[in-house]
């Protein structure tokens, strides 16, 4: 009976306890609350800075104003991208303005030094000397060992220059119409062949004029001075006799002071001019038998040249 009492006993007071707690831990907790102290104001480290902000008491205002000073900072830093994007800019545009400036200024340099080089041009080619050339064929014989014949030719270098034309050297190829090449079309009117064979002949004359050895004589200004030249001109006697037709491709080189000038000259041909109108039929085939002609000699004013 008595343990039952004490068991009772304990229960209850068990129950004391834990409803006196709640009731306790409420009337303790406002009080904690209002006696708690408030919490210290914002110290920042003396002399730290002289910002406002800075020296601001609360902690919560010092907060918003770093927060104020880092956009603002933000936007300077924004501002003074936009500026060196400005100044990019500037300093691109000048760029491009100095260099087209320095293009203008190299064009005109380039067309100066141009105008000067033709000036130059044009005085030393006024001074220069320059050779045309005269013509005549005097005879034709049959060569010495019988394959083709020779032409007696009388060149006449004419200098209408300025200045003497010195170490003056001569050729001249004859070209039959019956040695012409053949034509590259079927055109009866097509002469392919003969301007190709022309351009040949002139490309022979100034080849063998450069490969001359020894010196020639001086050609001055406003004197004739002619050369007396005979000119091989191979022919094969089993195809019987060429036709009167031939174009003779006449060249003088010559040096002056300033370097070297070359003319080339086409003649046509006509008529050899044999009393019988036969051509080279009269000649017969003795060899050395000079027969005096009066040829109708024509300027052929094509693929001649003049440098």
């Amino acid at each position: 009976m008595l343990t039952q009492k004490f068991l009772i006993f304990t229960i209850g007071w068990l129950f004391l306890c834990a409803a006196q707690a709640p009731e306790k831990h409420a009337s303790t907790s406002p009080a904690q609350a209002q006696s708690a102290s408030p919490a210290p104001p914002f110290a920042p480290l003396p002399d730290y800075s002289t910002d406002p902000c800075y020296k601001a008491k609360d902690q919560n205002v010092a907060a918003f104003c770093a927060q104020w000073k880092a956009a603002d900072a933000a936007q300077s830093s924004a501002d003074a991208t936009w500026w060196t994007v400005y100044v990019g800019a500037s300093g691109l545009a000048l760029a491009i303005i100095t260099m087209a400036a320095a293009i203008a200024a190299a064009f005109f340099a380039k067309k100066a030094a141009d105008e000067t080089r033709r000036g130059a041009d044009a005085a030393h080619n006024a001074n220069r000397p320059w050779l045309d050339i005269d013509l005549k064929l005097h005879g034709v014989s049959v060569n010495w060992d019988g394959k083709g014949y020779s032409l007696q030719l009388e060149v006449t270098p004419l200098n209408a220059g300025t200045s003497p034309a010195t170490d003056v050297r001569e050729h001249v190829e004859c070209l039959l119409y019956d040695r012409m090449p053949a034509d590259d079309e079927s055109n009866p009117f097509a002469f392919s062949g003969r301007d190709r064979g022309l351009q040949d002949a002139a490309s022979t004359v100034s080849a063998k004029l450069l490969d001359q050895p020894g010196t020639g004589p001086t050609v001055f200004p406003g004197r004739d001075q002619s050369f007396y030249i005979e000119t091989f001109v191979p022919w094969d006697w089993d195809k019987g006799y060429p036709s009167t037709l031939a174009w003779l491709v006449a060249g003088l080189r010559y040096s002056f002071p300033e370097g070297t000038g070359e003319t080339i000259k086409m003649f046509c041909v006509r008529s050899f001019g044999f009393p019988d109108n036969g051509g080279f039929e009269c000649l017969g085939t003795d060899r050395r038998i000079a027969v005096k002609i009066n040829p109708v000699v024509a300027v052929w004013p094509r693929y001649g040249s003049v440098k």
